[in-house]
């Protein structure tokens, strides 16, 4: 994808991904078959597992993160050897 190389910082980029994605998609099924319009594409979302399951992971730890933090504060745990009796 050399097109996507952009400034990410200029007004609508990522209109502009998403718009060569959406064509490389319809490019790809129609050669597999398929025929997804341009609009289905873009309001249906094709969105692999992996990145659904990223995303699910980056939340729960986002989640736990805040809750270590703001419910009981930072907790520290100490690991240390048990004393030996005798």
């Amino acid at each position: 994808m050399q097109q996507v190389k952009a400034d990410t910082t200029q007004k609508d980029w990522g209109e502009r991904f998403n718009d060569l994605k959406v064509d490389l998609y319809q490019a790809m099924g129609k050669r597999v078959g398929y025929n997804f319009g341009t609009d289905y594409l873009k309001r249906e979302a094709y969105l692999p597992k992996g990145y659904t399951d990223y995303e699910a992971d980056q939340l729960t730890l986002r989640q736990r993160m805040v809750k270590i933090v703001t419910d009981d504060g930072i907790k520290v745990v100490v690991v240390q050897e048990p004393q030996k009796k005798g």
